[in-house]
């Protein structure tokens, strides 16, 4: 409240949902990804607040947690929806109500990004990773790749990757 925290450290480690409001006026929404060792432990509620201030948020409002804290949301370049985040419950609940954040960018299928998977991995030397990259318009909706993309490693130093395939292969360099 006023870029203040006003709940106390400690408490449940689970799936929060906080949406709050930048002082120029931005909207900023999370969901945490919920209790997924080891990618995740949850946070607790006072957590919560320190991401949202760290944000930059002034206001901010802890809206739910544990398994009715779900995130739904379209991956970049892909059409249907998924749930982004592991519920405490482990699975989806029923749901009484939602906030619906909707963009207002047109889609146009003309290229103007790729999106490169995996992008949340840690690899270890020798590790073996078959990368894939889909095209996305300007609104995020899926979008051609343009001809004769390939791929290339911008420091050779990190591995080899394949020009065709996408699979790199770790060297021992970490970085």
């Amino acid at each position: 409240n006023n870029g203040n925290i006003n709940v106390q450290p400690g408490g449940r480690n689970v799936t929060y949902t906080a949406i709050g409001i930048k002082a120029d006026g931005n909207v900023v929404a999370m969901v945490s990804h919920g209790q997924s060792y080891p990618i995740s432990c949850g946070y607790t509620q006072y957590e919560v607040a320190q991401m949202m201030k760290a944000r930059g948020c002034i206001e901010a409002l802890l809206l739910d947690g544990s398994g009715s804290s779900t995130y739904v949301s379209r991956h970049e370049g892909e059409s249907d929806v998924t749930i982004r985040n592991s519920p405490s419950d482990g699975q989806e609940r029923m749901t009484s109500s939602s906030i619906m954040i909707i963009s207002t960018d047109a889609s146009d299928g003309v290229f103007d990004h790729a999106v490169i998977t995996p992008n949340d991995l840690v690899y270890t030397p020798g590790s073996r990773i078959c990368f894939e990259a889909i095209g996305a318009d300007k609104s995020g909706s899926p979008a051609a790749l343009p001809s004769g993309v390939h791929w290339s490693l911008a420091d050779a130093s990190f591995g080899t990757i394949d020009s065709n395939s996408g699979v790199f292969v770790s060297g021992t360099k970490t970085g």
